[in-house]
């Protein structure tokens, strides 16, 4: 007896049994064979039994595995916005990914509008490089980065920055289906002519990643003049500045930890 699934899978199974053979007879109940004594059925009936469970086990895993795939490739898209920034201030881009596929799909990577690809990682050169010119344009380290949930930020805005527009890449970590927005977004740096206290644009509330996996926790904050950011780990009544270097750096009010490890965890504040 056999089964053709969704996406091609395949389920087959044979049942044989024989009155006098060893072992003895015996029947499917919840995924699991229990053997009965041959005197207590005939052969007709045993495999009329054997035959029913196993086609209805077999019809509700395929039920189950086209539920799941029906799920898993549900169609989205991405619109970006554009956003505002006072002038020398952190700018914040988001990648506004559909809550119903959140679970699995994620940000891999920026381009912006000239090619230069801004990943989870690093800066790399453009999709057609060929020019080796281009490198001399290429963007400081620190200028950009990508927050745990996927949203861009760029520092030290400018005037130039208004220049470049942005989308995001993204994947479906179960089909490995990848898409890109529908558009492009921009941000718009514009002139502070007052004084104006921080307001907090975005925060990290709580992050949590294996070790030896990237993090990132943010705060980042608009005001005139542009605020300032330090980050403090809190133990008990202690509170300390996280050691900076190789494995851990701060970006504005961005702090980046390059390859967790335990003694990482903890609770940081500004």
């Amino acid at each position: 007896m056999g089964y053709t699934g969704p996406k091609g899978l395949q389920i087959s199974a044979a049942v044989e049994s024989n009155r006098e053979s060893t072992p003895h007879p015996f029947y499917l109940s919840k995924l699991k064979l229990k053997f009965l004594p041959s005197q207590t059925l005939i052969k007709t009936i045993y495999k009329m039994v054997g035959t029913r469970r196993l086609y209805n086990t077999i019809w509700w895993l395929s039920r189950l595995l086209s539920g799941i795939l029906e799920i898993v490739n549900q169609k989205y898209e991405i619109r970006l916005s554009d956003e505002f920034v006072l002038r020398g201030n952190m700018a914040l881009l988001r990648c506004p990914i559909p809550s119903f596929v959140s679970d699995y799909v994620k940000v891999t990577s920026w381009e912006r509008i000239d090619g230069f690809l801004i990943t989870l990682e690093s800066l790399v050169l453009p999709f057609h490089a060929i020019k080796l010119i281009q490198c001399l344009f290429f963007p400081k380290a620190g200028k950009y980065g990508i927050l745990q949930n996927g949203d861009l930020y760029i520092r030290d805005t400018t005037e130039h920055d208004s220049s470049y527009s942005f989308r995001c890449h993204t994947e479906n970590s179960v089909t490995r289906e990848k898409k890109v927005s529908t558009n492009y977004s921009k941000i718009i740096v514009t002139e502070p002519h007052h004084n104006q206290p921080p307001r907090i644009m975005r925060r990290s509330s709580r992050v949590s990643v294996p070790v030896g996996q990237k993090a990132t926790l943010s705060c980042l904050a608009q005001g005139h003049p542009v605020p300032t950011y330090r980050w403090h780990k809190v133990a008990g009544e202690l509170r300390s500045l996280p050691e900076l270097g190789s494995s851990v750096r701060q970006e504005g009010g961005v702090l980046v930890f390059h390859k967790v490890v335990s003694a990482d965890g903890g609770t940081y504040i500004l």
